[in-house]
């Protein structure tokens, strides 16, 4: 409504359009909200579905690290064992050959 055409109603058809705008602008606003509500209650699966994803996810990475670690400790014994096994062999072999004198 124009500035002119309210100069024309009294103060309480000025009151009326007044609340009747509020109203208007009131229901908007419980659309938008109810929107929203709304789009919280259908992204809470999807967050929901990816925090317990990610809880997943970490344990596989612990799971996984805890057989790396195990398989490290298996190679670790494996070389100290292969290292003792050269080093056996080496002896036997001095005593069999004595070193070359220089």
């Amino acid at each position: 409504m124009s500035e002119d055409e309210t100069k024309l109603l009294t103060t309480d058809q000025k009151l009326d359009f007044v609340i009747g705008e509020l109203r208007i602008l009131n229901g908007r606003v419980s659309a938008i909200e109810a929107a929203l509500a709304d789009q919280k209650l259908n992204t809470r699966p999807i967050w929901e579905r990816a925090l317990a994803e990610i809880a997943a996810l970490r344990q596989e990475v612990q799971d996984g690290f805890r057989d790396f670690k195990r398989e490290v400790a298996t190679l670790a014994k494996d070389v100290i064992e292969v290292r003792a096994d050269i080093d056996y062999a080496h002896r036997r072999i001095d005593k069999l050959e004595p070193p070359p004198q220089a």
